[in-house]
């Protein structure tokens, strides 16, 4: 099976290439804008007390504001996807800041709450348009050697937001309030990202006389002119099963982050002392991402499934079985490990089997072929406890979850060499970041 960016090469003839390599600039520019677009959501606890007070909204009404979010970004998905792969970059991901900067004044403004889901869809396809799918076709379009720790590091942004911005947010509005606080931290978002992304949004290294992980070889072919049929890619097995793979996983960690605190508190322990696991299983995360994409690069795409998911399994295993905060802060690690390795190598593995010149389309496709996992997930695992009176059972049935995403993902052919619809071969000899 591949690494990360195994791909063929055919005699290529050396050329000058321009130093230092830009693609690492285009790394931590993908961190960001991750960072301050999907990663806004972070302030969803901390607003939902002042929204509640303000609207007199219930809390699970105001919660549906995450799935309004989530759901819009996906669908918009089908349609930006095949445009980012055929377009300009830069002026999507600008356009699509300032349409998310203006919506996010607009949200700090509403007076009724269908003005805040109205605003808050404009705001997920303002946040879509410089947010995921555009951040995987740029490191998927820069990086084949090193794309996994590439896309490792990218996915970086969202981890230290989770951390830093709820006691931001917090801190804010408890000095100005929350609708000055939003306004205040949506201008400021604008302001790092506008310059940030004119003047590193590079769509292809061939764009500025580069290649993929700053090798030097023989120039690859521009991208398809036009887009490829949905049809073309539904037909591959490798999409269902890549699809069903990582949306089991990812609808397994989304309801771990949902049920893990109550978990706690159903154990005997505070609500401050459940807290710790969950902060273990989010730090454990962001390592498991680092890990899986050095695996993804230096032994392979499968080992580092497979590493991932036997850790994540161990953890369900775990949780199954801990009463007592020391274990349960090590099997959420454990779940957090496995579960955020996993996070970083879907668009590996999309990139593998169809190639950089449509992982826009592909991507934005098969989120939508992963989305029924991570909807179920959450209250299917609330199911349970109410039918049971706890979250064990649950618990055990994830591990047969993960077995099953792993046997999915063992389903899945790559290629013998990566393909590039309208595209060349990708040049060979990676340079060191």
């Amino acid at each position: 099976p591949p690494t990360a960016g195994e791909a063929a090469s055919a005699d290529p003839s050396e050329i000058p290439v321009r130093t230092p390599f830009f693609g690492w600039r285009v790394v931590w520019l993908t961190a960001l804008t991750q960072a301050l677009g999907i990663g806004l959501m972070a302030l969803v606890g901390v607003l939902i007390p002042a929204l509640e007070a303000e609207f007199g909204a219930s809390r699970a009404t105001l919660a549906l504001g995450v799935s309004i979010f989530s759901l819009t970004m996906i669908f918009y998905g089908l349609v930006l996807g095949p445009r980012l792969d055929r377009g300009r970059i830069r002026p999507i991901m600008l356009s699509g800041l300032a349409l998310a900067t203006l919506a996010l004044l607009g949200l700090s403004r509403a007076a009724e709450l269908w003005q805040l889901a109205a605003l808050l869809v404009l705001v997920s396809v303002g946040a879509a348009r410089y947010g995921p799918l555009p951040a995987h076709v740029l490191i998927v379009n820069w990086f084949s050697a090193l794309r996994g720790r590439a896309m490792a590091l990218a996915t970086l942004g969202l981890s230290v937001t989770g951390f830093s911005l709820p006691p931001l947010g917090a801190w804010l509005i408890g000095r100005m309030g929350w609708r000055d606080a939003l306004a205040v931290l949506g201008l400021g978002a604008a302001a790092i990202l506008v310059p940030l992304i004119w003047a590193f949004a590079v769509k292809r290294p061939e764009d500025i006389g580069q290649f993929p992980d700053g090798r030097s070889g023989a120039p690859t072919s521009e991208p398809p002119s036009r887009r490829v049929p949905h049809g073309v890619l539904l037909r591959n097995p490798n999409f269902w099963w890549i699809g069903a793979g990582f949306g089991l996983v990812m609808g397994a960690m989304i309801a771990s982050a949902l049920h893990l605190v109550p978990h706690g508190r159903d154990l005997g322990l505070s609500l401050q002392r459940a807290a710790l696991a969950q902060m273990s299983m989010s730090s454990a995360a962001l390592i498991g991402k680092l890990v899986a994409g050095w695996l993804a690069d230096r032994v392979g795409l499968r080992f580092a499934v497979v590493s991932m998911l036997c850790v994540h399994a161990a953890g369900w295993a775990g949780l199954s079985q801990a009463q007592e905060l020391p274990f349960l802060m090590a099997a959420a690690a454990a779940v957090g490990f496995g579960g955020g390795g996993m996070t970083t190598l879907p668009a590996l593995y999309l990139a593998a089997c169809f190639g950089r010149a449509v992982i826009g389309q592909v991507g934005g496709l098969n989120a939508l072929a992963s989305m029924p996992f991570m909807v179920i997930g959450p209250p299917l695992l609330g199911w349970v406890y109410d039918r049971t009176g706890g979250y064990e059972p649950a618990f055990y049935g994830l591990i047969g979850t993960t077995a099953v995403a792993l046997t999915l993902l063992a389903l899945v052919r790559f290629p013998a060499r990566e393909p590039d619809l309208g595209g060349g071969p990708v040049p060979e000899g990676p340079s060191v970041p």
